[in-house]
């Protein structure tokens, strides 16, 4: 049973109370909670029957806890995570994770030197509709992405605001996008990809803060497709809705509800068994603003604790919200479109006579990776939305994208590129810098993006490609020797051994059973 403390327990702390007290988390318990306040620490444990406590360090050194969540004001996520992870154990972080990027950046880096998982909560990930949105899109049955665009349109009074004196404060909150919003942020740029560009307009409407209450954004992503966020706690006089819809040249999504809970719209130009019954399976709208998520989460955090499944949103997942809301927060600063760090171009669109001579460096990162067991990597690599077998090995300097696959006991050399769509056996090997290719121009041009362009490959067992091979989208049976430096344009259907450009049969492969 994973016993988790709760630190923290104002407003949001009732949620997290309820289903771990309440015997709703499989293999999860509330054992304690801390606030500073001690009176309203004593009345929450006497509560849920646990102890209380006004120093979370006294509380780390009880020795009561496998696991905190930490859910004090954003502004101090970062000092107290920073403060238990030395005690060694696993640290859950309410959203946002940090309210400044260097923030976040030394919590991930303390985290990952105690050798401990951060996690942090985006319970609308695990909402059964937007899990069923996410299968379609990584199905490519939206074909070219057109349009994403989220809306908060919640009622928070000024009562809301003076339940406590750091609400809506830039120290310890934040506004509308980096409270409220921060989860719909998370899910758009989730299903949409990176962000090229934002541009933004902020204002405070109804409420007496520092920050806002009301934002637009416009944004424009890498693949070409547009996005707008809506976002306001200046309803009146209740919340209206917590939505996302997805438009792309085949199918149009739209989730609503007060938290992205109910499904409004599901149509594909090419239906698929099952869809019909979609909207009435996946069409529950909770009765708060906080939906069922949170359950779904916590049960994510035991598997992943326990080893029995990859972990989904951890500090550097969580990063990447609060990236794209600070270049929000700089173009509402400044009044100009903003690059929102993933950008490549240095020059904002317009403005081409104001060069800049500082670079924009990108970290290499592993994010939302499937491993086997007994996996070993080598860093540096470039990671993401992979699978990765069992007892197979990545050297330095590889780059694995999202939806490929590697199979078990393979060994991939560095420098090599495997791109979305390419599927690998077990027991291959991948020479040194090794290009996989999924865009062949069937249209005379890069497909930019349009997933619907791409080809796939897919490599058998037991295939050994020489160093420096480059492979376009085709498929390779079982026990395959390519020469290094060979191009291979058309499918190998016969064992055996490979070479040249193109590359063709040269002889068998003794090997071959």
């Amino acid at each position: 049973m994973l016993k988790i403390a709760l630190v923290g327990c104002g407003r949001i702390a009732v949620r997290h109370a309820e289903l771990l007290a309440g015997g709703h988390i499989g293999g999860a318990t509330l054992a304690a909670v801390c606030d500073i306040d001690p009176e309203r620490a004593k009345k929450f444990g006497d509560k849920h029957g646990v102890p209380a406590f006004t120093d979370l360090h006294e509380l780390a050194r009880a020795h009561l806890a496998d696991a905190y969540t930490v859910l004090t004001p954003s502004g101090m996520h970062a000092e107290h995570v920073i403060a238990l992870a030395p005690y060694g154990k696993h640290i859950i972080v309410e959203k946002p994770m940090a309210l400044t990027l260097d923030d976040a950046d030394e919590m991930i880096r303390v985290c990952d030197a105690a050798g401990i998982k951060l996690f942090v909560v985006k319970q609308n990930r695990f909402n059964v509709p937007v899990v069923k949105l996410r299968e379609a899109l990584e199905a490519g049955r939206f074909g070219k992405l057109v349009l994403g665009t989220v809306r908060v349109r919640w009622c928070r009074p000024q009562a809301y605001y003076d339940q406590d004196s750091w609400r809506g404060t830039w120290a310890l909150d934040g506004g509308v996008l980096s409270n409220q919003a921060s989860h719909h942020v998370d899910l758009l740029e989730w299903m949409m990809g990176p962000v090229e560009s934002v541009f933004a307009k902020t204002t405070t409407a109804l409420v007496k803060i520092e920050a806002e209450d009301t934002a637009v954004v416009v944004l424009k992503f890498r693949n070409g497709a547009l996005g707008v966020i809506e976002a306001t706690t200046a309803a009146r006089p209740s919340d209206l809705e917590g939505s996302i819809s997805i438009l792309g040249s085949t199918a149009s999504v739209e989730i609503g509800g007060f938290a992205v809970n109910e499904m409004k719209t599901w149509r594909f130009s090419q239906p698929l068994p099952g869809d019909d019954t979609v909207m009435r399976e996946f069409s529950v709208n909770p009765p708060n603003v906080y939906g069922f998520g949170h359950q779904a989460y916590y049960e994510h955090v035991v598997e992943s604790i326990a080893g029995n499944a990859r972990q989904l949103v951890d500090g550097l997942v969580g990063r990447k919200s609060l990236e794209l809301i600070s270049a929000i927060y700089e173009s509402v600063e400044t009044g100009q479109g903003d690059s929102a760090a993933v950008r490549p171009e240095a020059v904002p669109p317009g403005a081409t006579d104001q060069v800049s001579h500082e670079p924009t460096f990108h970290d290499v990162a592993v994010v939302d990776v499937t491993f086997g067991e007994n996996v070993r990597v080598v860093r540096p690599v470039n990671l993401y939305g992979c699978t990765i077998g069992s007892q197979t090995f990545i050297g330095p300097f590889v780059e694995i994208q999202r939806q490929a696959s590697i199979g078990a006991r393979c060994k991939v050399q560095s420098h090599a590129f495997i791109c979305e769509l390419v599927n690998i056996g077990d027991d291959c090997f991948i020479g040194h810098g090794v290009m996989f290719i999924n865009d062949v121009f069937t249209e005379g041009g890069p497909a930019a993006g349009d997933r619907t362009k791409w080809k796939s490959t897919t490599v058998g067992n037991r295939v050994s490609i020489g160093s420096n091979a480059t492979i376009l989208p085709i498929t390779i049976c079982d026990d395959v020797v390519i020469g290094a430096g060979s191009v291979v344009t058309k499918d190998l259907t016969r064992p055996g051994i490979y070479a040249g450009n193109p590359a063709t049969y040269r002889r068998p492969n003794p090997r071959s059973p």
